[in-house]
């Protein structure tokens, strides 16, 4: 694995890190001024202070989050990770199971820095039927 490769892959860490912590500002930090965040079921959210409003609101019920990359590419100025994830709200509710979920990251090298310029995932919940 390339240095390169190796700071890339290692924002699912500092993700994972920084949400455990339910640190908004350091979450908010990994992403560039004009990313755009694409939760499930809600609009996209544009731009590094949007995304930390909707990380400072996201963490508001203690949770913690278990991140695992699947594959990770860079080339040049711009790189790709798609993984895994699972997300435990604490709580001792059934319906508050942990649920695994996917995510796409489409990230940028500004000057030695991976910033995160496009953020997707979905859940693995079954369809309403």
């Amino acid at each position: 694995m390339t240095v390169e490769r190796e700071s890339v892959h290692d924002i699912a860490a500092r993700l994972e890190a920084a949400f455990n912590a339910s640190d908004a500002v350091a979450l908010a930090s990994l992403y560039s001024d004009t990313a755009v965040l694409m939760p499930p079921n809600e609009p996209m959210v544009r731009g590094r202070t949007e995304i930390q409003a909707w990380f400072e609101r996201a963490l508001v019920r203690p949770r913690s989050v278990r991140i695992v990359p699947i594959e990770t590419i860079a080339e040049a100025d711009r790189a790709f990770q798609v993984g895994t994830f699972t997300t435990a709200v604490s709580s001792s509710r059934k319906e508050d199971a942990p649920v695994p979920a996917k995510y796409l990251l489409v990230l940028k090298n500004y000057g030695g820095e991976w910033k995160i310029e496009y953020d997707i995932w979905s859940l693995d919940q079954p369809s309403p039927g």
